[in-house]
C-alpha cells in the first residue's frame, strides 16, 4: 500500500486522528536475511512527526499467518537461533526509532501461533524474551501485546492447552513489563476470526480480562460487504 494517506485525505486523517500505527512488519523489511528495507517506516514516522500524531509501531513479531519472514523457516526447530534472530530485529527496531515511536506492539497472535511450527511454550518464552529486549533499547517506551481470537475459538482444534487468558497470565507471571493488552476482534472472519456476539458477550469478556489488571485496547475488524448484515 501507499506509504501514508494521499491527498486529499491526508488532511482529513490528521483532523480524525489524534495517533497513527506504522506497521512495523518484519516479513517485509528483511525480507532476504540479512537485507534490510526501512524506507517506507521512515516516511510514516516522519509524517506522523510532521502531522503531531502519536506513532505506534509494530507488531514486531507477528505469530499468525505470514507473519515471520520466509527464511526464517529454516531456523524453526532451532530454538535458540530463533530467540536470537527475533530479539535482533526487536531490538534494531526499537532501537531505530527510540524517540519517535513510544509505544510498541511486540508480539501479535502468539496466543494461537498459525505462523510457525512453535510450541506453545516455546511462544511464550520468545514472546518474554522480545519484551525483555524491547525494554532493555529504550526504558521509556510502552510495551503491548495483541490477543488473537480471545474468547478461544482457536481452541476447538486441540492443539492448544492454554486459553488465550492463560498464555497472557502466564506471561506475566514470568515478570515482563506489559503497559497493555491489545484484544483482537476480528468478526466474521473464518478460520481464525470471531464469530458475530452480542454486546453482552464482548462486555462480559471485557469484564474478564480486565481482572488482569491492565489497560485493554480493543481492536476491531469487520468485513466489508455490499450482502445485507446477517
Amino acid at each position: 500500500g501507499a506509504a501514508m494517506p494521499e491527498s486529499p485525505w491526508r488532511e482529513q486523517f490528521s483532523e480524525a486522528f489524534a495517533a497513527a500505527l506504522v506497521p512495523v512488519q518484519w516479513n517485509l523489511i528483511e525480507p532476504q536475511e540479512g537485507e534490510y528495507d526501512w524506507d517506507v517506516c521512515d516516511c510514516q514516522v516522519e509524517w506522523c512527526r510532521e502531522q503531531k500524531l502519536m506513532a505506534f509501531g509494530g507488531p514486531l513479531i507477528d505469530f499468525g499467518p505470514n507473519g515471520l519472514p520466509a527464511w526464517l523457516q529454516k531456523w524453526e526447530h532451532d530454538f535458540f537461533n530463533m530467540q536470537s534472530f527475533l530479539s535482533d530485529f526487536v531490538e534494531t527496531a526499537v532501537g531505530r526509532y527510540i524517540g519517535y515511536i513510544r509505544h510498541w506492539e511486540v508480539v501479535a497472535r502468539g496466543n494461537t501461533g498459525v505462523g510457525a511450527a512453535l510450541t506453545e511454550e516455546h511462544r511464550l518464552m520468545l514472546a518474554a524474551r522480545v519484551l525483555e529486549a524491547a525494554q532493555q533499547v529504550d526504558e521509556e517506551v510502552s510495551l503491548m501485546i495483541r490477543v488473537d481470537q480471545p474468547w478461544g475459538e482457536y481452541m476447538a482444534r486441540g492443539q492448544h492447552q492454554l486459553s488465550p487468558m492463560q498464555f497472557i497470565d502466564a506471561l506475566l507471571r514470568s515478570g515482563v513489563g506489559l503497559s497493555a493488552i491489545n484484544l483482537e476482534f476480528a468478526v466474521g472472519y473464518r478460520p481464525r476470526g470471531s464469530g458475530s456476539r452480542d454486546l453482552l458477550d464482548f462486555s462480559r469478556l471485557l469484564d474478564q480480562w480486565s481482572s488482569l489488571g491492565l489497560p485493554l485496547n480493543v481492536m476491531l475488524a469487520c468485513p466489508s460487504s455490499s450482502d445485507p448484515d446477517p
